[in-house]
């Protein structure tokens, strides 16, 4: 099976081969022609043909008369999407198969970059495109065997975290809320025991997360039931399918973000709720920094805000 290297620099994103493969025999033109369909029809053909050989790339980029547009939708995929072969770097595998990158592109619909280049609804007054506002990361029940779950995802927020890991001092929670227990995890802050009692497992079925940035306008310290209102209107509004994150979607999100590029999203002061429900309250996910992130599940307050996301995935019929 051939393996493709999982490395974030453009040039090193491709196999070079030598091998005498039929395919190899056919002329330039013919691999433009044949990869610029794809694109149109899924956008796993485009990716294919980005993610596995140095010498189809180039044939399609110099021999189309669509190639700028070839080009900026794989300049997109390198900058924009976190897939398997980013989670597979941060895991230290050296290697991501072609299946699993197949499986996961495939996922996303053709409208994708259509989608990124929109006008975003979340952040209306700011003027500015989804892609400038959105995360969009790829969640998995596994990569290349290892699992994502809260527990995985906070080991390899601590690998990048600055802090001397030995100092970190960890919010002793049971002060502020008397009975509520917390979990001593690494990557975290702090995080509540029934949570991860509950909620620390991989998901069944993959999928991708276009997360914002930041928090909705005017969600900030509102009741999850209008906060969730928020979110329908905003659905109504965009046209776009926007959700209440899942507890391990909004973490992958913020430590994927983290680790590409050292960003604390949702930083001092700022949660987003998420669907799960621990002891009466929904999951909060935030207060992101150094000293690692913060799950929490409380009653309402200024500091919680939402940030509805879309997700892709297979559809199931």
């Amino acid at each position: 099976m051939q393996r493709i290297c999982p490395l974030n620099e453009a040039k090193s994103l491709f196999l070079s081969t030598s091998i005498d493969e039929p395919i190899n025999c056919l002329p330039p033109e013919c691999f433009a022609c044949i990869f610029h369909h794809l694109n149109t029809i899924n956008l796993a053909g485009l990716l294919a043909s980005v993610l596995v050989n140095k010498k189809w790339q180039k044939n399609i980029i110099y021999n189309s008369d669509k190639s700028d547009d070839l080009k900026s939708k794989i300049d997109e995929v390198h900058k924009l999407f976190l897939g398997p072969q980013q989670w597979a770097k941060f895991y230290g595998i050296k290697f991501c198969s072609d299946e699993e990158i197949q499986k996961a592109f495939s996922i996303l619909p053709r409208d994708i970059f259509e989608t990124l280049n929109s006008k975003c609804s979340v952040f209306p007054t700011s003027e500015k495109l989804v892609k400038e506002t959105h995360t969009l990361v790829y969640v998995s029940k596994l990569i290349n065997g290892r699992k994502i779950t809260l527990t995985n995802l906070g080991k390899l927020a601590i690998r990048k975290l600055p802090l001397d890991k030995s100092k970190v001092v960890f919010d002793n929670i049971s002060s502020y809320y008397p009975g509520m227990e917390r979990k001593k995890l690494e990557g975290y802050k702090y995080i509540r025991a029934d949570v991860v009692a509950v909620l620390d497992k991989s998901l069944d079925q993959p999928h991708w997360v276009l997360l914002p940035i930041d928090l909705l306008e005017g969600s900030r310290g509102r009741c999850y039931e209008a906060q969730k209102k928020m979110v329908q209107e905003l659905s109504k509004k965009s046209g776009f399918s926007y959700t209440v994150p899942k507890t391990i979607d909004a973490v992958a999100s913020i430590i994927g973000h983290f680790l590409r590029s050292k960003e604390y999203l949702f930083g001092l002061a700022t949660y987003i709720r998420c669907q799960h429900n621990i002891d009466r309250h929904q999951v909060a996910v935030g207060n992101f920094k150094e000293e690692g992130l913060c799950v929490n599940s409380s009653p309402d307050s200024n500091d919680i805000g939402i940030a509805p996301c879309i997700i892709f995935q297979e559809k199931r019929w």
